[in-house]
């Protein structure tokens, strides 16, 4: 399952828990965490919104207990984009996976449609 996957440390055995793997990364960005709600969240975590960067890099959200360690018992929930003609979406990611979302930096950057002439 995911748990086991996630906390594999090549041939050196196994993180004893989430918060030891995420403490022996080289490098952080930001991390983000969230407990289950008491009651059905009515809004979604997240606002549809496009990043300004060039891209953003995330896994799929997985639950873990209180100690730290894989928990299967709560719902993940969803990660629903909006397509160009305005049809949302929910995608369908394997637990293994690493997402990649263009963000407008691309459009600013690397798109030469979007390209400004300097003053």
């Amino acid at each position: 399952g995911l748990g086991a996957l996630a906390l594999l440390h090549g041939d050196l055995g196994g993180y004893s828990s989430l918060e030891q793997l995420v403490a022996s990364g080289e490098r952080l960005e930001h991390f983000h965490t969230y407990r289950v709600p008491e009651q059905a969240p009515s809004a979604p975590t997240l606002d549809f919104h496009v990043d300004q960067g060039l891209f953003i890099a995330f896994a799929p959200a997985m639950m873990v207990s209180e100690a730290g360690g894989p928990s299967g018992g709560s719902s993940t929930g969803a990660f629903v984009v909006r397509s160009g003609d305005g049809r949302e979406v929910e995608a369908a990611l394997r637990p293994d996976s690493v997402v990649f979302l263009l963000g407008d930096g691309v459009n600013q950057y690397v798109n030469p449609a979007h390209h400004r002439s300097p003053l």
